[in-house]
This record gives structure tokens, sequence and C-alpha cells, in this order.
């Protein structure tokens, strides 16, 4: 998108996170996601907690930071939250404009 007042030109990049679903026979399952520039998800403005997800993807609501590194996990969670710690996975990645 061109800002044709000033000549600038904007871009808003959104992800789109997508993970395998686990599957539980005995009680319904839902996801934790959380998306930070800060790769120990300190508490703050910089770390946001996506909870309570029922299916197993997700765009984030807000653009991206560009040329700063985003950091995520997902956990999945039943309701005796006996999955915390066997069923995370995490990474990181970084949008860039050239």
């Amino acid at each position: 998108m061109t800002n044709e007042a000033d000549g600038e030109i904007v871009i808003n990049a959104y992800a789109f996170f997508n993970w395998s679903d686990v599957i539980k026979d005995a009680s319904p399952v839902t996801y934790t996601l959380y998306v930070s520039t800060d790769p120990d998800f300190g508490p703050g403005p910089t770390t946001h907690v996506y909870d309570n997800l029922t299916v197993s993807e997700l765009t984030l609501p807000d653009a991206l930071t560009i040329d700063a590194d985003t950091c995520w996990k997902v956990m999945a969670v039943d309701h005796i939250f006996s999955l915390t710690a066997r069923r995370r996975h995490a990474g990181y990645f970084r949008c860039s404009v050239e």
C-alpha cells in the first residue's frame, strides 16, 4: 500500500500458524499459543498469549514486527492439564523486507 501524501510504502505482514492436532479420546483438548519478540516470553507488551483455542490454527490479529525475531510456542492442554509438558512445540522466524 502506498501513502501518496508522503510517498511512503507501508507493509503489513501477518503470521498464520497451523500445527498438528492432538487427538485424545478421553477429554477435549485446547491450545495455547505464545508469540513474542522476547525469547523468554516474559510478561509485558512484547508477549501475546492466545489461549483456549479449540482449533489448531490461528492468524495473528496484529501485524508482525519487521526485522525482529518472532518467537513462538504452542501447548496442548486437556481439562486436567495433563498434556502441557508432553505436547509443546516452539520456534522462531524473522520477517524482513528487502
